[in-house]
């Protein structure tokens, strides 16, 4: 029973009229249709009241009853608002995401960011490199990946929900030991050059003492060899390079001190030899060095690493001392690489005299008879956790902290570049409760898409083998039989719900947008025609209907809830007894049609689907569950990352001696992991970030938690370089959860019980004729039809010493009904309903304006 509306503003003229507000003390003011639930519901709570006619007809009954459910659905308090929780690094440091592609749980970091070069960072920048034999650009690139197929344990690191090597279980940046961890190039674009002489080992003295930068770190070359042989043989090219966190020149015998890290050293250079192997000596806050030649380093008792860059002896008759380059916290790395293969990484690597057992280097060069060209460095490092323990990396946490060989991750030590993981975003989460109450019964507890929270939901019953819906003395009813051909087809088996059922009702229920609620059938009038419904998260809903309701398919009616409108029939058999002689048959799916199957959408956008039950009472009874396989589900288009399909998270309720349990969820790669301390409780999160709290009970059944995101919960990963700050913040749509206040009983009254129209914010339904509130607020026009026209309904407000009475109203009882339709739908006519009246046209498209004069206005006021 869908209405076609058409609404009109008609213009209200006279100019400096404003809406001033309760506490206006003007004899008339402008209330706007626009502010509408308010005045009505203040704070959350409903202020007013409703009235009718003492002698309304039954569309004037209906059309306050859908108005006053709308009005409980408004009337709410808000329990907290929620938005996305977010890590910002700050300095130079890169997010792993891209363009429409976030570092998704179960996402490997090369599926999202492959590689950053200089625009990106400018620890990544290009530069020139230039010695004798010419100028050649020089460019980073720091990949995740670099070669097809590299899938499984060779992947670079992901997000994971899962538990570590020491039994805690959380979110993590996973790198699988020994897979790959990155690859690091140096490209030279006209090649990097140096003379050489083809056939015997040589120097590549052009090489030396040139500066390459290594992400964000300058290593000057100490030393560069070709061994014997040509490329076709695999000479041996060795790279010596030397950085730290300070360099300086001293001259024999002189002392100075340096500071690294608030942490003085004392450094006198104590000697420098002339002849033979040319060495220096060093005391360093009293320790005495060995011998150190160029290039080679030794470390300090605390870990410091000291070396020597270049020693400048002086010659016989020079006025000069012996002089030495040092490096202070130095790293020294040598390369070397026997295969000048473009795609052959087998190098060996070695850092601060140890060698790197987990890295591999590749050159790529060629050689002429009295040429060398370097044309590119490959690096890759492959993750090897401490102590064989794979590298779970916690939240605030990085890479380097849990390999074993962190100097493989070059460009400096502990103050070097890092992969660091912030955690989750935390969007706020929708809760899930199936709890159980006794040993035979669960109940459910969640928030629809409203803010409306439900709790105590009777889902699932035991007994024996078998399980129900709803409790030992009232059905869950969310599958009926559908009917494409009217209500008046309709078979008496349909009407599966009976007095003090409980159904859920649902529009647009199996999608991220849908609308549900869980009514219960409270009692049948037939003296009156009147449905009485009550919505388990509270309040009351009363709908009258049409026809007779012993006679099959006659009797028919709708009912608002959630700010939609469904259809029912009623059928009553006095030949049955109890709460069976009350049936109704639902259009639970908004549809159109009667019967159907409901879902449930919550907060988020997920939706439950509860299984499977018959679907009429002609075989079993309606609440036996045919299949109670229930179902958690995420639309694909709600990932921000790619998904193919639907997320699917499954979980049984089954029953065994009349005491009822739950299956552990599974799929939507949900892996459940118990911490050390308690085998009992199982903890997962699905790719989409839906939470699992999984609690076994010895005795009792078993206890299911979930948390469902309002939005999908992606990793925070980032590449840093270099010092960087921290700081929290929040992103995305804030969501709102609410509880609803409820209207109490009395709210709507009978005219002839309102002694002042205006004492009292009031909704009156029903016109001047009808309605004698009404004829009051509109001045008490000598013709109760006056400005009323057939097939056309208005909305008008009128505010007087600070209270506003809304008339709603029509020429027929038809139209009055309609336009009280558009009332309760107010949220579907944003932008539409607006001013200080508007009309409706109940059976065509076609409207008309009307005037409300200034004059008109301050009449109905009086």
């Amino acid at each position: 029973m869908k209405l076609r509306k058409a609404i009109k503003k008609i213009a209200a003229i006279g100019t400096g009229l404003t809406f001033l507000g309760a506490t206006a003390a003007m004899s008339v003011v402008a209330a706007d249709l626009a502010d509408y639930p308010k005045p009505f519901v203040q704070d959350g709570k409903f202020s007013g009241v409703l009235v009718i006619g003492d002698k309304a007809a039954a569309e004037d009954v209906i059309g306050v009853s859908d108005i006053a459910v709308s009005l409980q659905f408004a009337a709410t308090t808000s329990v907290g608002v929620t938005s996305d929780e977010t890590v910002t690094v700050a300095g130079d440091a890169i997010k792993i995401e891209r363009s429409g592609e976030q570092l998704a749980i179960g996402e490997y970091i090369q599926n999202v960011t492959e590689s950053l070069t200089a625009s990106d960072s400018d620890s990544l920048a290009s530069y020139e490199v230039s010695n004798n034999k010419g100028t050649t650009d020089v460019n980073q690139y720091l990949r995740f990946r670099w070669s097809t197929g590299m899938l499984g344990t060779d992947s670079v690191g992901k997000i994971t929900y899962t538990n570590n090597d020491d039994d805690e279980v959380g979110d993590f940046l996973y790198f699988s030991d020994g897979g790959l961890a990155f690859q690091y190039e140096i490209e030279f674009e006209e090649g990097f050059k140096a003379t050489t002489t083809a056939g015997t080992a040589s120097n590549l003295d052009d090489l030396e003492d040139e500066t390459l930068t290594i992400l964000g770190k300058e290593y000057q070359v100490t030393r560069a060899t070709q061994s014997a042989g040509t490329a076709a043989a695999h000479s041996t090219i060795t790279l010596e390079m030397m950085g730290g966190a300070l360099s300086d020149v001293l001259s024999e015998g002189e002392e100075k001190v340096y500071t690294i890290d608030g942490k003085d050293y004392t450094v006198k250079n104590t000697i420098i030899t002339d002849t033979g192997t040319i060495y220096g000596k060093f005391v360093i806050n009293g320790f005495a060095t060995k011998k150190l030649a160029e290039g080679e380093t030794e470390k300090l008792p605390d870990g410091t690493i000291f070396g020597i860059n270049d020693i400048l002896p002086n010659e016989a008759g020079d006025i000069t001392g012996d002089l030495v380059e040092i490096y202070l916290g130095a790293n020294r790395i040598v390369l070397k690489d026997a295969n000048p293969s473009a795609t052959s990484t087998d190098g060996t690597v070695e850092v601060n005299e140890e060698t790197i057992e987990d890295a591999e280097v590749n050159f790529d060069w060629t050689n002429t008879s009295s040429e060398f060209v370097l044309n590119k460095i490959s690096y890759e490092l492959k993750a090897d956790g401490k102590s064989g323990n794979e590298p779970y990396i916690k939240s605030g946490e990085g890479l380097r902290q849990y390999l074993d060989e962190p100097q493989g991750m070059l460009g400096g030590s502990e103050d070097g570049w890092d992969i660091t993981y912030e955690g989750l975003t935390t969007p706020g989460v929708s809760k899930i409760d199936l709890t159980p109450s006794g040993d035979d019964e669960y109940r459910l507890a969640f928030t629809n898409t409203n803010g409306i929270e439900y709790r105590g939901v009777r889902l699932f019953y035991g007994s024996g083998s078998t399980v129900y819906y709803g409790d030992t003395t009232s059905a869950l009813i969310f599958m009926q039989e559908p009917t494409g051909s009217g209500v008046t087809s309709v078979n008496t088996s349909a009407y599966t719900i009976q007095k003090d059922d409980y159904f859920v009702v649902s529009h647009n229920g199996n999608s991220d947008t849908g609308v549900s609620n869980v009514l219960k059938f409270e009692s049948l009038d037939t003296s009156n025609n009147e449905v009485q419904l009550s919505d388990v998260a509270g309040g009351e809903i009363k709908s009258t209907y049409s026809g007779t309701e012993t006679t099959l398919g006659d009797a028919i009616g709708t009912f608002n809830v959630g700010g939609y409108t469904y259809d029912y029939a009623v059928h009553y058999n006095s030949t049955a007894t109890g709460d069976a002689m009350s049936r109704l048959y639902i259009d639970l799916d908004d549809s159109g049609a009667l019967g159907g199957e409901s879902f449930i959408t919550v907060q988020g956008g997920g939706w439950l689907d509860l299984g499977t039950q018959n679907e009429n009472s002609s075989a079993l009874i309606p609440r036996q569950a045919v299949d109670s396989n229930v179902t958690i589900n995420t639309a694909s288009d709600n990932f921000e990352t790619t998904a193919a399909s639907n997320e699917v998270i499954t979980f049984a309720v089954t029953s065994a001696s009349s005491e009822v349990d739950v299956s552990n969820p599974s799929g939507g790669g949900i892996s459940l992991k118990s911490p050390e301390d308690d085998n009992d409780l199982k903890l997962g999160m699905s790719n989409y970030g839906v939470y699992i709290y999984a609690k076994t009970e010895t005795n009792d059944p078993d206890t299911l938690n979930i948390e469902y995101p309002l939005r999908q919960k992606i990793g925070q990963a980032f590449v840093t370089f270099g010092a960087i700050t921290k700081s929290a913040g929040t992103s995305g749509e804030a969501v709102e959860a609410v509880t609803i206040q409820k209207i109490e009983v009395g709210a709507t009254k009978l005219a002839s019980e309102i002694s002042n129209v205006f004492g009292q914010n009031a909704i009156l339904v029903g016109g001047p004729c009808a309605n004698l509130a009404a004829a009051t607020a509109l001045g008490n026009p000598a013709d109760c039809t006056a400005g009323f026209e057939a097939g056309k309904g208005i909305i008008q407000v009128v505010e007087k010493s600070g209270k506003v009475a809304m008339i709603v109203a029509g020429y027929s009882a038809k139209d009055t009904r309609t336009a009280a339709s558009v009332v309760a739908n107010y949220k579907d006519y944003a932008g539409e309903l607006t001013g200080q009246k508007v009309e409706v046209t109940t059976a065509t498209s076609s409207v008309r304006e009307v005037e409300v004069t200034e004059a008109a206005m301050e009449e109905a006021a009086e």
